[in-house]
């Protein structure tokens, strides 16, 4: 009996699981609550429980990230940016004039910073404005 229980709550814990992964794949194509218990035929309510349960995994997911590589990865994106601007400044204050070569350093290195402006900015791509 007890072994026949076990495995109800097991089929049971997979299909939750399944439904949210559903639901998290809903989520991101934009769809509603209401939409996604419509396709799943399901109720509103088991849909917001199971958002609100996701939305815990997710914020579980980050608190744990904090705890353990983050500071370091966040620390080297730093040093990163630290070098690229002290290179950047070497190349502008080179007595004389700036040769071409140095202007094309200097947009190699504003490049690792961010390789393409004007999507991040506007949103546009710039193959598409060529």
């Amino acid at each position: 009996m007890a072994s026949q229980t076990k495995l109800k709550n097991t089929a049971r814990q997979y299909q939750i699981e399944e439904r949210r992964r559903q639901v998290a794949i809903m989520i991101a194509q934009g769809m509603s609550e209401v939409d996604i218990a419509a396709n799943l035929g399901v109720d509103n309510t088991t849909i917001s429980k199971d958002v609100k349960a996701l939305k815990l995994i997710s914020q579980q997911f980050i608190y744990d990230i904090t705890k353990s590589d983050f500071t370091y990865y966040y620390k080297q994106c730093l040093e990163t940016v630290k070098l690229v601007l002290r290179k950047q400044w070497e190349i502008v204050n080179k007595e004389g004039k700036l040769t071409k070569e140095d202007i094309y350093k200097t947009k190699v290195l504003a490049d690792i910073l961010q390789p393409n402006p004007t999507a991040a900015h506007f949103g546009t791509n710039e193959r598409e404005n060529e």
